[in-house]
């Protein structure tokens, strides 16, 4: 029987800004909140970023790898917090574009979420792609550069990331941690 990796996970929230459209001239700076998520005390991008780098270098376009961001806490916390929820297989959402940076990209990282015992395993990582149309330029039939390197990630394999397991007593303390800092935030 094979000696069982276990890893350390942290939750952080993070206030970002992103330049959105206000009229045909114009950009404004809108904030807003992102969950970082460190596993064995590194960014999970990181991790990512060090995976997938061989697959963007066979495309010579490095500056791909790991090109994500974090969700709001809130939408983390309501797909991740009731542990009892998982004893079969659910998938999650992990990261989104941050070529887009919207929730309703086509294409986003996923992973496979299951409670056993007392832990807690994030395995089956992989681009799924959704139903939701591309609503970035051009607004045509034509693929935009972000839409041609969505679907090149869609057929990169994930297979040999991960799996990362989780105590289920420090898994429960990183959410409800990153719990109180939205309730903080929210009292002011």
């Amino acid at each position: 029987m094979s000696d069982l990796i276990v890893n350390s996970i942290y939750f952080k929230r993070v206030n970002k800004h992103q330049k959105e459209w206000v009229d045909d001239n114009t950009f404004e700076e809108i904030p807003f909140v992102v969950t970082e998520i460190f596993i064995d005390k590194k960014n999970l991008i990181e991790h990512l970023k060090k995976f997938e780098l061989p697959f963007a270098n066979k495309i010579e376009r490095p500056e791909i790898a790991g090109l994500y961001i974090g969700n709001d806490p809130s939408n983390h916390l309501e797909k991740t917090y009731n542990l009892e929820d998982f004893t079969s297989n659910s998938q999650i959402d992990l990261f989104q574009c941050e070529k887009c940076m919207s929730a309703i990209c086509p294409y986003r990282l996923t992973f496979n979420m299951r409670k056993e015992g007392k832990y807690i395993y994030w395995f089956n990582f992989q681009q799924t792609k959704t139903n939701y149309p591309y609503l970035v330029p051009p607004y045509n039939n034509k693929k935009s550069p972000h839409q041609k390197l969505m679907e090149v990630k869609a057929g990169w394999k994930y297979d040999e990331f991960g799996p990362f397991v989780f105590l289920e007593e420090n898994y429960s303390l990183a959410l409800k941690e990153l719990r109180q800092t939205i309730s903080e935030e929210n009292r002011f």
